[in-house]
């Protein structure tokens, strides 16, 4: 065997396997693109205090930018434990909305994420995470108000 046809075979071998990792690469990532076309778009619209019989509770009006359909299996806030009530709105004009209501003290201080576990229109299970929000006396120390929810993992 000369020494021209061995390494003619190297670079062969070394393309067939480039070829290879990036056909799976791109195998993979088309499958996660797909996933995101099916998956609900919520931004929080309206954020604050409101009463009822309950008592005083944290209320996120959160909006479904681009309609697709999911339900909602759990709402909260990791390493908190308030009562938590949800309840959804459909409107002709609007998109679909979500009122979240944290029932919690009205001087409450902490840093948190609102975390909600859905099911997609696949039936699929997800876990969608708003951006971290600060609360000091009660009151959020910036706007949380056209911020989006991230899709981080399936459960």
């Amino acid at each position: 065997m000369d020494p021209l046809s061995f390494w003619i075979e190297i670079i062969v071998v070394l393309a067939l396997f480039i070829v290879a990792i990036a056909g799976l690469g791109i195998y993979f990532s088309r499958k996660r693109a797909e996933v995101m076309t099916t998956q609900p778009l919520l931004m929080i619209d309206e954020v604050g205090w409101k009463n009822d019989d309950r008592g005083q509770y944290m209320m996120f009006r959160v909006e479904n930018k681009n309609d697709n359909p999911f339900q909602i299996e759990k709402v909260y806030i990791k390493g908190y434990d308030f009562t938590t009530k949800y309840h959804y709105i459909k409107d002709e004009i609007e998109n679909d909305v979500v009122i979240l209501k944290f029932y919690m003290q009205p001087d409450q201080t902490m840093n948190f994420r609102i975390r909600i576990l859905y099911r997609d229109f696949n039936n699929k299970g997800h876990i969608m995470m708003s951006v971290r929000m600060d609360m000091e006396g009660g009151e959020l120390t910036y706007e949380a108000e056209g911020t989006k929810f991230i899709l981080t993992k399936t459960k």
